[in-house]
């Protein structure tokens, strides 16, 4: 004889179950999980820093962020790597192109000294200054003409050699085309280490400074020349 309790176990129960199953099946059908939102890998800041860093490699890192953050950021660690900041980062903080300096986006000269140097201008005419044609990015040699009462006797001294310009005029970017004329400027600046900044700023004031343009692949560098009046048998 089967008993009311016997009914309830073998066939109320198991039909119980199988209501709430259904029920919990219709639920998540009927509300399934949030996609989780697209994601880019890009490069954010590994330990945050002031502005004007140079960056290293070592604080820098990849993340997964949204990809609508993600968009014009950094995507690659070396394009960030020896870089100098232009704003603090924080930690996690995403880096695009415009927060790092880099030559003809506007940011100070500052930014781009090279370490250990200083920047130094000279004031150049038409001829000192090789016609106008020197550019950003190019290499100098100065020249020195010097009175006897300076170097005991009247000279010209090849006083440096491969000198980085990094400004002509106010400009610190090249021409941008072949053909474009590049601005006239009546000055042009130098990175010096502070030694040789000393030595032209007192040749400057005791004589008269003259550029020469560089081959874009200078190879080695010239002797030390000295040409005095001696030379010319007088």
């Amino acid at each position: 004889m089967i008993t009311r309790p016997s009914i309830l176990k073998y066939i109320a129960i198991p039909a119980l179950v199988g209501l709430v199953a259904t029920w919990a099946v219709y639920a998540a059908m009927a509300h399934p999980a949030p996609k989780a939102a697209p994601t880019a890998m890009a490069v954010v800041a590994a330990t945050g820093g002031p502005a004007q860093t140079q960056l290293a490699a070592g604080e820098l890192k990849l993340a997964a962020v949204p990809l609508s953050l993600a968009v014009g950021a950094l995507t690659e660690i070396p394009a960030a790597t020896g870089r100098i900041t232009m704003v603090p980062l924080s930690p996690g903080q995403l880096v695009y192109p415009d927060d790092l300096a880099q030559p003809g986006n506007g940011a100070a000269l500052s930014y781009h000294v090279p370490p250990g140097m200083r920047a130094e201008s000279v004031r150049v005419n038409d001829v000192t200054g090789v016609s106008g044609m020197i550019q950003p990015g190019d290499h100098v040699d100065v020249v020195a003409v010097l009175p006897k009462t300076v170097a005991g006797s009247s000279q010209a001294r090849l006083l440096l050699q491969d000198v980085l310009v990094l400004a002509v005029g106010n400009s610190q970017q090249a021409a941008p085309t072949r053909g474009t004329a590049a601005p006239s400027y009546t000055d042009v600046t130098l990175a010096l280490y502070p030694g040789d900044a000393v030595l032209l700023v007192y040749a400057g004031s005791r004589g008269t400074l003259q550029l020469l343009l560089d081959p874009a692949s200078l190879g080695q560098q010239a002797p030390s020349i000295v040409v005095s009046k001696s030379a010319f048998g007088a």
